[in-house]
């Protein structure tokens, strides 16, 4: 009960939203607080399936860009993110579509051999999404012998000529 010029101010909750985890593809949001007393540090993570590059990815809140706190690697190959922030009143979380992981093959160029990937694909390098594959030839010339072919980087050789990407 209020007498005369009292009154009673009570601080009321802010509202969370995020983006729905339905809107992204190989991006869920976890542990995720709808509604947060002020002044209090709301916490939330995101976790990126293995084949998309979390680099190009914006979590923001209010526009802001957020920076993670922790980052954890878990067994599946996918990575979870730690955000937290102190929201100031009501707050959108939006998290951007992270882009697929993808690679260049880029075939040698030498004397003596060729080498092109197999296919009608003549040019000298070629883009390859993630845990995708790609094939190719290497031809020695005549009276020549090819001794090794080697690669670097993360593929896994299946045979001197085709490559599986992680």
């Amino acid at each position: 009960r209020l007498v005369g010029s009292e009154m009673c101010i009570r601080d009321r909750n802010y509202t969370i939203t995020y983006t729905p985890n339905d809107s992204l593809t190989g991006v869920t949001l976890i542990n995720t607080a709808s509604s947060i007393t002020p002044g209090t540090l709301a916490s939330f993570n995101v976790k990126v399936d293995a084949k998309y590059d979390a680099s190009s990815m914006i979590v923001a809140a209010n526009g802001v860009p957020l920076g993670y706190s922790t980052k954890t690697e878990n067994n599946d190959g996918s990575t979870t993110y730690t955000y937290s922030f102190v929201p100031t009143g009501d707050t959108a979380v939006t998290v951007s579509q992270p882009e697929q992981k993808s690679y260049v093959v880029t075939l040698p160029v030498g004397d003596h051999f060729t080498a092109k990937f197999d296919g009608t694909d003549t040019k000298s390098d070629k883009t390859v999404t993630y845990n995708g594959s790609v094939s190719f030839t290497v031809t020695a010339d005549s009276g020549w012998t090819i001794e090794d072919v080697s690669y670097t980087g993360d593929a896994t050789p299946v045979s001197y000529t085709h490559l599986t990407l992680p």
